[in-house]
């Protein structure tokens, strides 16, 4: 019996679950030239098992990513702080986050979009 319950568990399991509370597709709006971009993307795991954030990857050298280096509880929700320094940039630009998860699908996106006026 006990090998069954372990076996159907196996099955039945959906291990991590990456969930995002707000839209992974950021329209940040107006900045002027200098000025620092800051977004914050909630997450949650919504899987049975621990959810890990392993790394992160920008497109861009002026973007730094704050992500939870800690195990995320299933049902447990975080925060991911994207940071753009817009120095020497204008007009429109964006910025895609790759997040390198232990999730199934491996990787998930957060792209962020702005203007830089001079």
């Amino acid at each position: 019996m006990n090998l069954l319950v372990l076996l159907l568990s196996v099955f039945f399991s959906s291990g991590p679950e990456l969930s995002f509370l707000n839209n992974r597709i950021v329209n940040a709006g107006q900045y002027r030239e200098g000025e620092l971009i800051e977004i914050n993307s909630r997450i949650k795991n919504t899987g049975d098992e621990g959810l890990l954030i392993i790394s992160t990857v920008a497109t861009c050298n002026c973007t730094s990513v704050n992500y939870p280096k800690k195990t995320i509880a299933p049902g447990e929700e975080e925060e991911i702080k994207i940071r753009i320094d817009t120095n020497g940039k204008s007009g429109p630009g964006t910025v895609v986050v790759k997040l390198l998860t232990n999730t199934i699908d491996k990787y998930s996106l957060i792209r962020v979009d702005y203007v830089i006026t001079k």
